[in-house]
């Protein structure tokens, strides 16, 4: 083993003896590795150090034996990351072949010996052709309405045309057929069918022409003495090339491919954007349903018995005096998308725990379209937060309220981003802004990409963004809090995902980046977090998600909330969070007459618009001496031309996370980091660094240090503590639980300078990755 392997392996070493989120293999009584060839340093890492997390997407290229060696090597050289999330992108091969098994496996062992952890992914999508030939009954379907005109009630051809295609990033999910399921003649007005017109005319109808995609109906609905009407719509079952998310086939599916890979040395596994298929149309004209006889049964069940196919007409049109079924079918439409999507990301989670142990890393995010508007409503029912994992994962531009929110329910010390750009311009600016924000990259490839995905992935590797990353790394080591969010805004989910109400589609995004615009940020959270009793009064009289206690709390839009809402906040409305409400609350879930604004706390206040609420609320929080952080002055872009655009961190600011520590970041000129020669208050007492990148801090009321890490520092000062160093170091520096220093080192040439070494005898020292050059 070469020097540079031998203290990468170190730090990996380190870091999987300490975190419960890598494993690395056999480890002796003291942490240590025992593969380790030379006396190891008797030191112990804090338990939740944060890998460094890259991906990998092996191609077709690679797939030959010994083919994962060069972008393996590539990492191991040029790169810092101790895990890599891995997906198989790759149309031709399944991931339930033998022969992929054993690629992977090879593949893994190679990764291990090189201080790297796989994260595979082993999603049914990539294995469709396998669950198709097992269960060829249970793919996935979708009800598609189109409305046609009739003209003195004779006979027409309606020909129906799918043109949506699959966005997955994993299969095509190819649509297989289409074939007409139902029609209903019926009298229309001008905003929705008129009551008692509607009639099945089914039998009166007769497909005489069919594709792949479209397909030509014969509509005779004078037949048979129906009522007449001005209007038919045919009902149509469009089937993909893709598992049925109700099918309890596709859980089994998984947990079989899980056992089948369970004798691989991997770190963990990982599941990227999970839903039904991804049709990017976010069901605009309300006219495309999820469907198979498992939905069906379980609509059915859940409202008492009504036929999903029926209500699929209610719901896409509505009817006049129906407006309480209509509301409630969506309800309960939308919930289903929701929980289901849920259970099969929970058991997931727990089949990975059981099979590779209780610190297997779980991969990656839920966020399919990065932005939780309709698109996601469709694909997921917007499961984000019950979407488990150890750490909060999302991709793109995925907003940060959203992120921080998620933090705070997973629990880990930061929250992961996959980004990808074409060039390495935007990684080198955005490691600084996530840092600011309590996050770390998850580092895509280069994409759109040019050549290979092999050589795109290896290109992120030059230049030095790995290096600059090495110095956002050091806080790792010294907090496990998120970043404080002083405001929660707790949306209606049902309310945003009910078309028939009056605030289809807004979560309230628009609310949140203000706080995060004023330098005060907030948590984006849905009301069905309250439902599954992961929002609490604490027992200083705050409400509380996970880490986070909140000064004011914002009910944005509680329409459809049911009992449980109630029940929170009145004893919500007992403590001391400042309490807050935009909206009326009209309806139950099942859309019955409610007058939910006499049931809320009296003294939960009630706005009609988000800027006069945003201003009362910033009053109260400096009233309780809430400090202003650095503000959201860079807007995140709309995806794909749709959705919202949303507010993001600069390079360069001040943030404080909730156990106290304080975060100086400056990126925003110099990929290494631009210089941080600054004095700072903390808890009364002053702080002073002169470092470059990232400096942080955590002192006690009396202003004793408890732990600090800096890039490139050349002098740091407390009450307590002071470092003047020759040479510029990065360096980290806590104290363990038995109060002891411990300390890591990076970017030092020659012997640990003396001031250090009498703060501390335990340091180690980590290796910082060559830049690559092509």
């Amino acid at each position: 083993m070469n020097n540079i392997s031998r203290r990468k392996f170190l730090f990996s070493t380190f870091v999987a003896a300490a975190s419960p989120y890598v494993i690395w293999g056999r480890q002796s009584d003291n942490g240590i590795s025992e593969s380790i060839s030379f006396k190891p340093l008797q030191i112990r890492l804090p338990e939740n150090v944060s890998p460094v997390v890259g991906a990998w997407f092996p191609q077709e290229p690679e797939m030959h034996p010994e083919g994962f060696r060069r972008y393996l090597d590539a990492v191991e050289k040029h790169s810092h990351f101790n895990l890599l999330t891995t997906s198989m992108r790759n149309g031709s091969r399944q991931i339930t072949d033998k022969e992929v098994h054993e690629w992977f496996k090879n593949a893994a062992v190679y990764a291990k010996g090189k201080g790297i952890g796989l994260v595979l992914e082993v999603d049914p999508r990539h294995s469709i052709a396998a669950f198709r030939s097992k269960y060829p009954d249970e793919m996935q379907e979708r009800l598609w309405l189109k409305e046609f005109d009739l003209v003195d009630n004779q006979d027409i051809i309606a020909t129906i045309r799918y043109d949506y295609h699959n966005g997955d990033a994993i299969c095509s999910g190819a649509v297989t057929s289409i074939q007409m399921e139902r029609v209903y003649c019926y009298q229309r007005g001008s905003d929705s069918i008129q009551s008692g017109t509607v009639n099945d005319i089914t039998s009166s109808c007769k497909q005489v022409k069919s594709s792949e995609r479209e397909i030509s109906v014969n509509v005779s609905p004078g037949k048979e003495g129906k009522v007449d009407g001005n209007k038919i719509c045919v009902i149509c079952r469009v089937k993909f090339d893709y598992p049925a998310v109700f099918s309890p086939e596709t859980i089994d599916f998984e947990a079989d491919i899980i056992r089948q890979y369970a004798d691989l040395p991997l770190a963990g596994l990982m599941k990227d954007e999970w839903g039904f298929p991804a049709c990017s149309d976010g069901n605009i004209e309300k006219n495309g349903y999820w469907y198979c006889k498992h939905l069906s049964r379980a609509y059915s069940k859940s409202t008492g018995g009504r036929d999903l196919i029926r209500d699929s007409l209610l719901m896409f049109l509505g009817e006049d005096g129906r407006d309480k079924e209509r509301q409630s079918a969506i309800n309960h439409i939308m919930e289903l998308y929701r929980l289901r999507n849920t259970e099969i990301e929970q058991a997931f989670y727990r089949n990975t725990k059981k099979t590779f142990g209780a610190h297997a890393f779980v991969g990656t995010h839920d966020t399919t379209f990065p932005v939780p508007d309709a698109r996601e409503f469709e694909r997921n029912g917007l499961n984000w937060w019950t979407a488990t994992r150890d750490y909060a994962q999302s991709d793109e531009t995925t907003p940060y309220c959203c992120r921080t929110s998620m933090m705070k329910k997973f629990g880990g010390p930061v929250w992961y981003n996959q980004w990808y750009a074409p060039d390495r311009g935007s990684y080198e600016k955005l490691i600084w802004s996530y840092a600011l924000a309590g996050g770390r990259m998850n580092f895509h490839v280069l994409f759109p990409r040019g050549g290979t995905y092999t050589d795109s992935g290896i290109a992120l590797l030059q230049g030095k963004l790995m290096q600059a990353d090495c110095r956002v790394r050091l806080l790792n080591f010294i907090s496990d809090a998120p970043v404080d969010c002083p405001v929660a805004v707790l949306f209606g989910h049902s309310c945003a995902m009910n078309w028939a109400g009056s605030k289809y589609d807004d979560v309230g995004m628009e609310l949140a980046d203000l706080f995060w615009q004023h330098g005060y940020y907030a948590d984006l959270i849905p009301s069905t977090e309250i439902k599954g009793h992961n929002l609490h009064i604490d027992d200083a009289g705050y409400v509380r998600y996970g880490k986070q206690q909140y000064t004011a709390v914002i009910l944005y839009h509680p329409e459809f909330e049911d009992a449980t809402t109630v029940d929170f906040f009145r004893e919500a409305g007992k403590g001391k969070s400042y309490l807050c409400r935009i909206g009326d609350w009209t309806r139950t879930f099942n859309a019955d007459p409610f007058k939910g604004n006499d049931k809320l706390p009296k003294r939960m206040q009630a706005f009609s618009d988000i800027f006069s609420c945003t201003q009362l609320v910033l009053a109260e929080l400096r009233r309780a001496g809430v400090k202003q952080q650095t503000q959201a002055t860079i807007t995140l872009p709309k995806w794909n031309n749709m959705g919202r655009t949303s507010a993001a961190l600069p390079s360069s600011g001040i943030s404080y996370l909730t156990d106290g520590t304080v975060i100086l970041v400056s990126g925003e000129k110099d990929v290494m980091g631009d210089s941080i020669q600054r004095t700072i208050e903390v808890n009364g007492h002053d702080v002073t660094f002169d470092a470059i990148g990232v400096a942080s801090v955590r002192l006690t009321r009396e202003g004793k240090t408890i732990a600090m890490a800096a890039g490139g520092l050349k002098a740091f000062k407390t009450g307590d503590m002071v470092i003047e160093l020759t040479q510029r170091v990065d360096i980290a520096l806590w104290k363990d639980l038995n109060g002891n220093w411990q300390g890591v080192l990076q970017h030092l040439e020659g012997p640990i300078p003396e001031v250090l070494t009498t703060i501390s005898k335990n340091w180690i020292r980590l290796s910082i990755p060559e830049t690559l050059v092509v």
